[in-house]
């Protein structure tokens, strides 16, 4: 029998492949990883002047948990902004 070598990394990959909550949870942190770089992009007004005034009269008819705030930002929005900003701060303190 003979046994092929294989480095470490090739053996964590087959292993990771294996198990399909690793891999499910993976493909979730890289959703929400794309969505909070990519969705800020594509808000139509500058995310942090924006104030709709005239929400307040229609927050009652959206009540919808992340819909918009009583000033008229967008809740959801700013989650993903919020989301952003503790990648980037991972990323910064994993690489250094």
């Amino acid at each position: 029998m003979a046994n092929k070598k294989q480095s470490l990394f090739q053996d964590a990959f087959i292993r990771f492949k294996k198990d399909k909550v690793a891999v499910f949870s993976l493909f979730v942190i890289v959703t929400i990883l794309v969505a909070c770089f990519v969705v800020p992009w594509f808000y139509p007004d500058n995310y942090f002047s924006h104030i709709d005034l005239y929400s307040k009269l229609r927050h009652h008819l959206l009540s919808i948990s992340l819909a918009l705030m009583l000033i008229g930002r967008d809740v959801f929005v700013r989650v993903l902004v919020g989301g952003q900003i503790s990648f980037e701060v991972a990323i910064v303190a994993t690489i250094v």
